[in-house]
């Protein structure tokens, strides 16, 4: 608004420099409108200024290279005042931030997620020369998600060893299972009667479930902006692949702050997982990130374990 300040500025010399030339009451006239203007604007004004709101709008993800616009929304009472703000984009994944204006363009160029905030909100009296600071906690959220980038090829899903088996937690019913002797506490419903009658002692059927994860995609969250974009591209094709085969599987992903596992078991579970892991941060180190009791792990950026 700092034109609108000039255009008074240079309003008030002229009115200023008439009423020197010409002392007539038409003169004083203009230069008293001139110097009570801003009040009365300034009067006229503030119930607007007090009760103008913003609202911050953006769309809630996109794909890379998707064009995507923030948006304000004003609503005020009264004829709303010219306000001036400026928006703070921040990527939690590359910890760069932005400054630019609602409206413009969203930086779609590289995968990650954005916290969209308002670092500074003014609203102005109807003339643009005064102006008063507003506190909007408005804010929004925005992930760029990665495109499928073809590559590498996945070990047969098959391979690995045999399965390992454990206890179930809590017992219940399981169609594979393990023959002990009875304790105290255990559910009387799983008693092997048969078994029982034959050796004369209590046999207990302990439900199994399998202690490994199965099969098990992993990455680490190291590298520029571009090394980036194609590890979790290849992330998104390998797990779709998996999918599309009806395997579920497990992502392994390795941030600054330790190490996150999703479970992916349909298109939905999958989505969600790349928008956790979206939010970073990146990890220090490139280093794959372990898994024990797998069938197989394949890691993005390097060979099959």
């Amino acid at each position: 608004m700092w034109q609108r300040r000039i255009l008074y500025l240079v309003s008030l010399a002229g009115c200023l420099v008439f009423f020197g030339f010409y002392q007539q009451w038409l003169s004083g006239l203009l230069l008293v409108l001139c110097f009570t203007l801003p009040l009365f604007s300034l009067l006229l004004s503030l119930p607007a200024m007090l009760t103008v709101k913003a609202t911050l709008r953006c769309p809630e993800s996109g794909r890379v290279g998707m064009p995507l616009r923030t948006a304000l929304d004003i609503t005020c009472k009264f004829p709303h005042p010219p306000v001036d703000c400026a928006i703070r984009l921040a990527n939690t994944l590359t910890g760069t931030s932005y400054r630019g204006k609602p409206g413009e363009k969203i930086p779609t160029e590289h995968c990650g997620f954005f916290e969209i905030s308002f670092p500074c909100f003014y609203a102005y009296d109807y003339l643009g020369l005064f102006r008063r600071k507003l506190n909007h906690s408005s804010a929004c959220q925005v992930y760029v998600l990665p495109k499928a980038v073809p590559g590498g090829t996945l070990p047969p899903v098959s391979a690995g060893a045999s399965r390992v088996w454990r206890p179930k937690p809590g017992g219940g019913f399981s169609e594979n299972y393990e023959l002990r002797l009875y304790r105290p506490g255990d559910n009387l419903r799983h008693i092997h009667w048969k078994m029982a009658a034959k050796t004369g002692k209590l046999i207990y059927r302990e439900a199994m479930e399998p202690a490994q994860k199965g099969h098990v995609l992993s990455v680490t969250l190291y590298g520029d902006e571009k090394t980036l974009d194609h590890k979790l591209g290849n992330l998104l094709y390998h797990s779709q692949q998996l999918l599309s085969r009806n395997q579920p599987h497990h992502i392994l992903c390795a941030t600054g702050k330790g190490v996150d596992s999703y479970s992916v078991t349909d298109i939905n579970s999958c989505e969600q997982a790349f928008r956790q892991i979206l939010q970073g941060p990146k990890a220090e180190y490139d280093q794959p990130p372990k898994a024990e009791n797998v069938l197989w792990q394949h890691h993005i950026g390097g060979d099959s374990l």
